[in-house]
């Protein structure tokens, strides 16, 4: 079901919709004194607001992704597991990863808008540590996003868990270990 709901995500979005619209519409009907057609009609034009909001979000982040692509950058999460407690231990800071052989250029961004944060930072990627992990429940406080999965890294700083979907994941490791020999 979900790898359908990824291929054809407007199709779903539509679905989920017009089933909300239902669930909607009777809602109204049960608790509201209106006729059935007001109901209806009411049910469709929100349903259509919700519809347009989220077709315009669905649409930036395919846009941004494909920019994102063609300038061979990744959209991640990334946190230092082991850092101080209460420092950024937990916290999953939002950004542009860069990776090339062996290293990764990490630029934190705003929310989905990709406006840059304060400085990059080069991290010297010395391993792949063990397998990828799907986000827990945990994780999922500061990871908005659905499907993520967790790879943790051992850099020079310590060690670094990068977190997006497989996909993305799959092309982190092809160029960190590219050329390098890092297992």
């Amino acid at each position: 079901m979900r790898t359908w709901v990824r291929q054809h995500p407007r199709l779903a979005l539509a679905i989920a919709y017009f089933a909300l619209m239902l669930v909607g519409a009777g809602i109204w009907l049960v608790f509201d004194n209106r006729d059935v057609v007001g109901t209806l009609v009411s049910a469709f034009f929100y349903t259509l607001l919700y519809w347009l909001l989220a077709s315009f979000s669905l649409r930036k982040s395919r846009k941004n992704r494909e920019r994102l692509a063609k300038e061979k950058k990744l959209m991640v999460y990334l946190r230092y597991p082991n850092a101080r407690s209460g420092s950024l231990s937990t916290i999953w800071n939002q950004g542009i990863a860069t990776p090339s052989s062996g290293s990764l250029v990490f630029q934190p961004v705003v929310y989905d808008d990709l406006v840059p944060l304060g400085a990059p930072r080069t991290i010297a990627v010395q391993a792949i540590h063990g397998e990828r992990r799907k986000a827990n429940g945990t994780d999922r406080k500061y990871i908005t996003d659905l499907g993520q999965e967790i790879l943790t890294l051992d850099a020079d700083s310590g060690t670094v868990e990068v977190a997006s979907t497989p996909e993305l994941l799959d092309v982190l490791e092809a160029a960190l270990t590219r050329d390098s020999g890092t297992p």
